[in-house]
């Protein structure tokens, strides 16, 4: 046997031992992209998709309700505050109306002191004009004129005591509500009650020089001024002698009521 035969038959023999093994040339299918050799894999993450979708869908659904619900509770709570700061607006407002009087500015050129009008003639028509009774000075006072801070502070100095007659007898004693109120024309006082009411009014007129307020027609009067100024140096500068000035506690003070007008001096 030739060479050449002899290769023909190793070569048939070599084809027979080998022919069950099975290759997978790179080559095979040359119609097909290596896209499409891995489409299941591809498949298989579309198919993971919708999962994931599904989750960041339902995620944000919690974020924005979360964020919807802080930002209600903030606007709830800015709501209340711009309620509280408009009411507060308002409450100023009206303050400042009630007390433009007070200002400086609208004192006129000319005053009469009768700018903020007057309490009548008596007790009844005091309180129909919408005066107070102020028991510092027993006189009825317009709103304007009456310094509600300043009487606390003198009220409060001492225990007050009036009664119906010179005498000072305890079962003539006022109850306190009773004189508070203004309900007696005239009674009768220790005579502590002068000097009280004498720095009560020196003190109420100070205040209306230092912050411009208007002032009531009984406290500005002169007479007023001279007639505290005798009360207060009596004791040390006896000018005349009472026959009550022997009495035990000295000569008890007589209060009258008084209605007065307000406005400017």
């Amino acid at each position: 046997m030739d060479i050449t035969s002899a290769f023909k038959t190793a070569t048939r023999q070599n084809s027979k031992l080998y022919g069950n093994v099975e290759y997978d040339p790179l080559t095979e299918n040359n119609d097909e992209t290596p896209s499409e050799k891995f489409d299941p894999p591809s498949q298989s993450r579309r198919r993971k998709r919708p999962g994931l979708l599904l989750g960041l869908s339902i995620l944000s659904i919690i974020i924005s309700a979360m964020i919807i619900s802080f930002g209600w509770v903030k606007l709830e709570t800015l709501s209340a505050s711009l309620k509280d700061a408009v009411h507060e607006i308002h409450e100023t407002k009206h303050l400042l109306k009630q007390e433009k009087h007070y200002d400086h500015a609208s004192k006129p050129k000319a005053p009469t002191g009768l700018e903020l009008g007057h309490c009548g003639n008596s007790n009844e028509e005091a309180r129909a004009l919408g005066c107070k009774f102020d028991p510092m000075t027993w006189a009825w006072m317009r709103p304007e004129c009456y310094r509600e801070e300043l009487i606390s502070d003198f009220l409060n100095r001492t225990d007050w005591h009036f009664y119906l007659h010179d005498t000072l007898l305890p079962e003539e004693e006022i109850p306190i509500e009773e004189w508070l109120r203004g309900d007696y024309y005239e009674l009768w006082t220790p005579k502590k009650y002068h000097f009280f009411h004498c720095t009560y009014m020196w003190r109420k007129v100070h205040l209306a020089l230092l912050e411009h307020l208007p002032m009531d027609s009984d406290t500005i009067k002169m007479d007023h001024t001279i007639h505290c100024e005798m009360a207060v140096t009596h004791d040390i500068y006896p000018v005349e002698h009472y026959e009550c000035d022997d009495w035990p506690g000295a000569c008890p003070t007589l209060v009258q009521a008084g209605w007065t007008k307000c406005g400017w001096y």
